[in-house]
């Protein structure tokens, strides 16, 4: 008698882990999930800027002699994404565009004021890499004529 009690106790006990072990725990899964994706904004762009580094240092590597077409096109884009992303940095939410040639970047679209073409133009002007700045946006009208 014994020994069947403590077989039935065994037994019941051995079930129970195997039972409880191959029932998924969904709240441990959602804390982990929940680490993964960042939640605000600012830790999203940050990322974003990480990953645009990463894939323009990634071309560069590629791109190899600066002189030749390809290695010109690459270089244009390469300047053209990081005058981009420093200007949607300081001016989240702007409406401008840019381009590159040679060096030379040409920023267009809307602006808000004097004072954020002002802005745009000494941002592009401090990265590295770009020899000249155009600045063809042009400002919207914060007085509207009725």
């Amino acid at each position: 008698m014994k020994r069947l009690m403590i077989w039935a106790v065994v037994t019941s006990f051995s079930l129970l882990g195997i039972v409880a072990c191959s029932v998924p725990n969904e709240s441990s899964d959602n804390e982990n999930n929940s680490n993964l994706i960042p939640r605000d904004e600012e830790t999203i762009r940050e990322n974003q800027l990480e990953s645009d580094a990463r894939a323009r240092k990634q071309r560069e590597d590629l791109s190899g002699d600066e002189d030749s077409q390809a290695g010109s096109i690459v270089v244009d884009n390469q300047l053209r994404q990081t005058v981009q992303n420093e200007i949607d940095q300081e001016l989240p939410g702007n409406k401008l565009e840019v381009s590159s040639e040679n060096g030379t970047v040409t920023i267009s679209g809307e602006a808000n004021s004097v004072e954020e073409m002002d802005r745009v133009k000494s941002i592009a002007s401090n990265v590295e890499g770009v020899r000249r700045v155009n600045v063809e946006a042009r400002i919207l009208s914060q007085n509207p004529i009725n």
